[in-house]
């Protein structure tokens, strides 16, 4: 796939930096052989940079929308200099070297930025015969621009990164001049001030940290964010998508709404994106709207579950597709890709652990044949970012605090472990990023959000039967009844759940 990949994108790199303009200069009089260099040069910086995302890249970058997303970034920015270069011959100086990496660096981190930066600079390096004077510039810039941007995501800290840039850049002008023997006074020619090299170069550094921060809103949609003024416009109860959500599955609604405050300080504690994490709590669950009795936390107090009349395969059928059901709603929605992907890794590859007991219980007592585990497995992914993650866990830890009587931080702190550990042993967060010491701050941030959320209150019998159907680990689940208190185990082992619904 990643050489298809690599190689359909070279090509239409190819295509629209060459097609509308005509041929490339430097070519000399073997333009096929050069034409076929420089297909083949722009097929290895795809495959490159490509192999870098998938392989050492954030798990975000990982995905294949989001390399679609900065190779169409990178890809107009070329066109663009492209462009520039044919109509008004400026000098390549000036070519927007650190647009993209500042981008990247912005939405994802410094270290994937610096290598867009390095393939960007030979991209735009191709487009000039490869004249090494500017393409140390064009690297110096590119990376400086990377390694100088200190992680403020604010319009100054990215103009900053811009004009530090420049100045870098410029100084390895100077030394390339003293080294190759050129006199220093062309640097800054006055006879032709608009295309002096020294002012190019610093210029262009400027320039990039100006347009970075302009273009910056719509660079954000292509490489796959979600703005803040979007995020908060999906925060309000009054959306179409929630309004449904609280008409057709009120129970999972409220628990949503639960999950939200709880995933939103785990998010902050550990400074991944708390704004996002909240709304993809709000929407993950719109799935359930469709055959929402089948979901325990809709039915009525002694009302009877549907699955009482279902096998088990066929239980599990009703349950897995609000995966798919929630995504699908979703997207027709207009809902950013990113909070989508909420509804599909929220419950990983887990299998739905109460079904798949119960059928193989079956098969032991009539002979039957035993279906695929596969049958009753989850058909989505595990999360890829540290707030998808974060949401898999508070969906467990959310139902599993309702069962919590008394509802002191020991208990909690026992409970949160183990939900946390049953997660680890089945190799649900080995895809998102979260160190060991995260896992710690997350814990110790839901235990203390728990304990001033769920004040002394009744503990009904229901109420653990519904955590078990959220998937809680049935050790981490209080069963004493109102008045009663019992000691929850600190085994860390995963025990099936036992209880009349489903995992959820």
């Amino acid at each position: 796939m990643g050489l298809g990949f690599a190689l359909i994108a070279s090509l239409v790199q190819g295509v629209a930096l060459l097609v509308p303009w005509g041929e490339l200069p430097g070519l000399g009089a073997e333009v096929g052989l050069a034409l076929a260099g420089f297909g083949l040069l722009q097929f290895l910086i795809v495959l490159a940079l490509t192999t870098f995302l998938r392989t050492f890249g954030q798990p975000r970058l990982r995905l294949l929308r989001t390399q679609v997303g900065v190779l169409a970034t990178m890809l107009l920015v070329a066109v663009v200099a492209r462009g520039l270069l044919v109509a008004f011959e400026p000098s390549p100086l000036w070519l927007p070297v650190a647009l993209a990496p500042l981008w990247t660096a912005v939405n994802f981190d410094r270290r994937a930025g610096f290598v867009v930066a390095v393939s960007m600079a030979l991209v735009l390096a191709s487009l000039v015969g490869f004249d090494s004077v500017v393409l140390c510039v064009l690297l110096a810039r590119g990376m400086s621009a990377t390694l100088t941007f200190l992680g403020r995501r604010s319009a100054s800290g990215v103009l900053l990164a811009g004009v530090r840039a420049g100045g870098t850049a410029g100084l390895v002008l100077v030394a390339v001049y003293a080294l190759g023997g050129r006199p220093l006074t062309e640097l800054l020619d006055a006879s032709r001030l608009a295309t002096a090299p020294l002012l190019a170069t610093v210029g262009g550094g400027l320039l990039e940290g100006v347009l970075a921060v302009l273009l910056r809103p719509a660079a954000v949609r292509l490489l796959g964010y979600v703005s803040r003024e979007r995020l908060l416009q999906l925060t309000d109860l009054e959306q179409p998508l929630l309004q449904r959500l609280a008409q057709e599955a009120p129970g999972t609604f409220e628990h949503s709404r639960a999950m939200a405050n709880l995933a939103e300080q785990a998010a902050s504690a550990i400074g991944a994106d708390a704004l996002l994490t909240r709304v993809g709590a709000y929407y993950h669950d719109l799935g359930k709207t469709i055959g929402s009795n089948h979901f325990v936390e809709n039915l009525a107090p002694g009302e009877p579950s549907p699955h009482d009349r279902l096998s088990p395969e066929q239980s599990a059928r009703r349950i897995v597709r609000h995966v798919v059901e929630g995504t699908r709603i979703l997207r027709e929605g207009g809902i950013p890709e990113p909070v989508v992907e909420f509804a599909y890794t929220h419950h990983g590859t887990q299998t739905i652990e109460y079904f798949l007991n119960k059928h193989r219980q079956q098969v032991a007592a009539t002979g039957a044949p035993e279906l695929p585990e596969e049958t009753f497995r989850y058909p989505g992914m595990k999360p890829q970012t540290k707030e998808t993650a974060i949401l898999m866990l508070v969906d467990s830890i959310e139902a599993a605090s309702r069962t919590i009587d008394p509802p002191d931080r020991l208990r909690f702190r026992q409970m949160v472990h183990q939900v946390v550990q049953t997660k680890l042993e089945q190799g649900q967060l080995d895809e998102c990023n979260l160190s060991l010491a995260e896992l710690r701050i997350i814990q110790a941030r839901m235990v203390e959000t728990l304990a001033h959320m769920h004040h002394h209150r009744v503990k009904y019998p229901w109420q653990a039967e519904r955590a078990e159907q959220f998937g809680v680990p049935a050790s981490a689940v209080s069963r004493a009844g109102p008045g009663e208190c019992t000691e929850l185990p600190a085994a860390t082992a995963a025990v099936v759940p036992i209880g009349r619904g489903a995992r959820q």
